[in-house]
Formats: C-alpha cells, sequence, structure tokens
C-alpha cells in the first residue's frame, strides 16, 4: 500500500459545525493539507519546527493532530495554541478549525470563537462562512437572518453544508418565505457539492450527502446509499453519521449494531447518542 493510500480525513464537526478535512498518514506519521494549501513539513515534529518558523500552514498541521491524538498527543489545549498561530499567521482554515474548537470549550470562549469565523469568513472561506452561520442559527443570540446570509455566502463559495441549510430553511420556511422549488434546487446543488467533498475524505460532508440520499432531498431516495455514506462518515470520526447509521440499522432489525453506533456517536461528543437506546 502507498503512502498516499494510508491517508485518514479527519473532520472536526463540533457543536454542529464542520471543518473540512485535514489529511493525516497514521502510518508513516506524514501529515498533508489539502493540495490547495500544501505543507511542506515531512511529519508533525517537524511541522511544529516549520511552525515556530512562521509558516501558518504547518502549524495549522500541528494543532489538528493534537486535536486528534493522530501522531501527536492528544492535548486539545495545545490544538487551540497551534490553530492560534496557525490563524494569526494567515492560514485561514486555521481560523475556521481554531472557531469551532473553541465554541466546543464553553460559552467563555464565544468571544474570540466569533472573531475567529468572521476572519475566516472574510477571507473567502466557505466553511468558515457555514460555521459562522451555524453559530448564528443555533446559538443563544439567534439571528437568523444573519445565518442565512452566512449561509448564502457558504453555498455561493462551494459549501455543500451551506446550500444544504439555505434548502432546508427554504422548505421549512425558516426565516424565509417557504419556498419548495427553490428548496429542490438548493438541495440538488448541495448533493452535487457534498459527494465529491466526501470522496475526498470530508466525513462530516459523507453524513450530510447520506440524510439527503435517506430522504430523497436533492435527487432520488437511495437508502442503501445512504447507509455507505453514513458508514464513511462515521469511519471518519463524525458523531451525527454514526448516529444516523444507528437509527438506519435499528429501524431494520440490527438493534444489537445500532447500540454500539449509539455508543460511538456519544463518544464523539453527539449527545444524542448518549441517551439513544
Amino acid at each position: 500500500m502507498t503512502r498516499s493510500q494510508r491517508v485518514t480525513a479527519v473532520v472536526v464537526g463540533i457543536a454542529g459545525l464542520a471543518f473540512g478535512a485535514i489529511m493525516i498518514a497514521l502510518a508513516s506519521g506524514i501529515v498533508k493539507l489539502p493540495d490547495a494549501t500544501p505543507t511542506r513539513c515531512a511529519n508533525v515534529l517537524d511541522c511544529e519546527k516549520s511552525c515556530a518558523s512562521g509558516r501558518g500552514e504547518d502549524c495549522l498541521v500541528v494543532g489538528m493532530a493534537h486535536l486528534q491524538g493522530l501522531g501527536a498527543q492528544r492535548s486539545p489545549d495545545r490544538a487551540v495554541t497551534f490553530l492560534r498561530r496557525a490563524c494569526e499567521l494567515g492560514a485561514v482554515s486555521g481560523c475556521t478549525a481554531l472557531g469551532s474548537v473553541l465554541l466546543d470549550r464553553g460559552p467563555g470562549d464565544r468571544a474570540e470563537a466569533r472573531a475567529a469565523l468572521d476572519k475566516a469568513c472574510d477571507a473567502g472561506d466557505a466553511m468558515g462562512c457555514n460555521n459562522l452561520a451555524a453559530l448564528h442559527a443555533h446559538g443563544p443570540d439567534r439571528d437568523q437572518a444573519r445565518a442565512l446570509l452566512l449561509y448564502e455566502k457558504a453555498c455561493t463559495r462551494g459549501s455543500g453544508m451551506g446550500c444544504s441549510s439555505l434548502a432546508k430553511a427554504a422548505l421549512e420556511g425558516d426565516g424565509v418565505v417557504k419556498d419548495p422549488a427553490r428548496a429542490k434546487v438548493l438541495f440538488s446543488r448541495s448533493m452535487a457539492l457534498l459527494q465529491p467533498e466526501c470522496e475526498r475524505g470530508n466525513a462530516r460532508a459523507c453524513g450530510q450527502a447520506g440524510w439527503l440520499l435517506e430522504r430523497g432531498l436533492g435527487g432520488d431516495q437511495d437508502v442503501q446509499k445512504a447507509v455507505l455514506d453514513y458508514q464513511a462518515g462515521c469511519d471518519g470520526n463524525d458523531g451525527p453519521s454514526c448516529y444516523n447509521l444507528a437509527t438506519v440499522r435499528r429501524a431494520t432489525g440490527d438493534g444489537g449494531g445500532a447500540k454500539g453506533l449509539f455508543a460511538r456517536a456519544c463518544t464523539l461528543g453527539l449527545q444524542e447518542g448518549c441517551s439513544a437506546r
């Protein structure tokens, strides 16, 4: 098996938010960002040295390694330190990751989280806009109008998650007039964006694509394909994917398999998984 075949996608999905994939080769310790922002360091220790010299993309690599405990000791606090440095050095994805991680730490970090996501979105990062939109849509100071504007930005910039959230709002009339025709178009665009993201290793995108397929949104209903996408998402440590896969398994009579998947969703931080039976 080649080094490139050993890569595993790591996705930050915190408090209902999502951050795009960073590729980490578990066997070799090689860390590789998406091609748009290639890293020049060979492993986590090398990346840390490069970060110290001012390379933001490599600070992002180290931060994610500490966050996931892959190639480095798991330490959310050290992850925040490196992600903050990455954001300061202009690595936009570092700002998106930082904002998502800080939101998970509690209300005391909400202001810094919002500032980081604002910076990412202003710099054109689609996932940063999506996560900032989710903060406005589901946070304590809900502002659906602001959220919809940000989801629009995220969708326009290529976020399948953003398009899906816009479509759901149009379908339900949440903050906008109900428009099933627009929702259908947006769900279709969402699916077209999510599937390639899933194939590139974005676990949260796999889970969202599965959700659309299971319900026949954005195309024909295909529960079997939805199960495959949920499995890919769960394998990539996406809690909602594990939870949704569990509900499908339970509905088909596989209660034992469902129980383990609910437990995995709980372990991955999804509270609904902890209370599911």
